[in-house]
């Protein structure tokens, strides 16, 4: 015969308020405030992809244009 044990004491039990609207609004607002930070840190490296985007942009410019020049100084070497 199996005996079973209760190990819980309703003596240490504290019952809880449960949910209030003040707990609600406040769970709201936390979750209001970490979707506004994402969205600013978002922002923020979607700002840092765009510089460095254009940077890479400029140096992709200047070393075309040096292609350009070498090629046409080798095409004039070859041709001349």
């Amino acid at each position: 015969m199996s005996q079973q044990i209760n190990l819980f004491h309703e003596d240490l039990y504290k019952p809880g308020r449960g949910l209030s609207a003040l707990n609600m609004l406040q769970g709201v607002g936390m979750i209001l405030l970490c979707a506004i930070l994402f969205y600013a840190y978002a922002v923020y490296q979607a700002k840092q992809v765009e510089q460095q985007l254009g940077q890479a942009n400029k140096i992709l410019a200047a070393e075309q244009r040096r292609l350009d020049r070498l090629t046409a100084e080798f095409s004039q070497q070859r041709s001349g």
